[in-house]
Parts: structure tokens; sequence; C-alpha cells
């Protein structure tokens, strides 16, 4: 189970240093950052790619070591 917050201070504050996820997908002109480390979780859609919360999401992620999810695949269909 992910516990979705809705605020990121709360992922900065309670992530210490476990590894961490994140995954970036297109929407339209914006995009949607989904964030995990642990059970804890955080999705947001931003319209501006210069969002300044946006960009700190992404520099905390690269400081911190996160790994880039590129897709989800059941391990059963993993190895065909």
């Amino acid at each position: 189970m992910v516990y979705v917050v809705e605020d990121w201070e709360t992922v900065e504050e309670h992530a210490g240093h476990g590894q961490g996820y994140y995954q970036v997908f297109p929407r339209g002109k914006g995009m949607e950052v989904r964030i995990k480390v642990g059970t804890l979780g955080y999705k947001k859609n931003f319209e501006d790619p210069k969002d300044p919360l946006l960009e700190r999401i992404m520099k905390f992620c690269g400081s911190n070591d996160y790994v880039e999810v590129k897709e989800n695949i059941w391990d059963e269909y993993f190895f065909k």
C-alpha cells in the first residue's frame, strides 16, 4: 500500500535516506510526477515545466539518487 500525501514538504521531511523512485508522465502540455519512498507517495500534475515546485522535486530526486522508473510490468510478463 502507498500512502499518498498532498504536501511535497511531507516527503522531504520524512523520506530520510531510503531508496526512492519516481516517474514522469506526459499529460497534454504538462506532466504528472509520481514519487515513492518506502510506503510514502506523492503525485502532482504540472502545466509549466519550469514550475518552481517541479524543479525543486526533480532536484531532490536527483540529489538523493532516486531511480527513474520508465514502465511497470508484472513479474510473470517481464521475461517472455
